[in-house]
């Protein structure tokens, strides 16, 4: 037998025993999977118009997986800060198994303008009436939230408020016309009240405790 026969016949000796064995060289493929479930949806109210996102106390998405290390990576897809609006929060999630999966939910950010503004202001309250001396006086002006989402109520008076802390519409409660700017600890108040031919006009500046 020549030479090149020899090798030949060494060859598909060889090669029949490769096949012969691969089945039991096989390396075993991964059956692990995973499964990510979100969080219903949900509604948050910002204290600030604006905040960082990671402020926000997400709820994580609910893992099924069959990986026997636990490990798991989230990652979501918020911008950095957040305001009122709706965001779909997408979750992205892997283990060292190598399975992924992702879901999503939808978080509706709200924010009220007029919260920073309520509270007791206590200041001086100077009066001038067109029949008796001027008057001044020490008191305390409560404020609180109207019954519509633009409104304020200053000791019982219910006036709307813009988010820059002004009224757009002085006129306000019969004979009683306000002008006002809150900052955020205090605030500014000039009214006039009374009766028509007989009208007093009072400032307040009052500081919140």
């Amino acid at each position: 037998m020549t030479k090149s026969g020899i090798l030949n016949k060494n060859f598909y000796y060889l090669f029949s025993l490769f096949i012969l064995l691969l089945p039991g060289c096989e390396r075993e493929v991964s059956n692990t999977t995973l499964t990510a479930t979100c969080p219903p949806n949900l509604s948050v109210e910002l204290l600030t118009k604006v905040v960082p996102s990671n402020s926000i106390n997400l709820p994580l998405p609910t893992i099924v997986t069959n990986c026997e290390n636990g490990d798991f990576t989230y990652t979501n897809n918020l911008p950095d800060s957040i305001q009122a609006g709706i965001y779909n929060v997408d979750y992205y999630i892997s283990n060292k198994c190598g399975n992924k999966d992702t879901c999503f939910f939808q978080l509706t950010v709200t924010w009220d303008y007029r919260k920073p503004y309520l509270g007791i202001y206590v200041g001086n309250q100077h009066c001038d009436y067109s029949s008796i001396p001027n008057t001044d006086s020490i008191i305390t002006v409560q404020v609180t939230l109207g019954e519509t989402p633009n409104k304020v109520n200053v000791d019982g008076d219910e006036i709307i408020i813009d988010s820059t802390g002004h009224f757009p519409n002085p006129s306000c409660c019969g004979y009683r016309w306000y002008y006002l700017q809150f900052f955020p600890d205090s605030v500014h108040v000039f009214k006039d009240f009374g009766s028509l031919g007989s009208l007093a006009q009072c400032h307040f500046y009052g500081r919140k405790q």
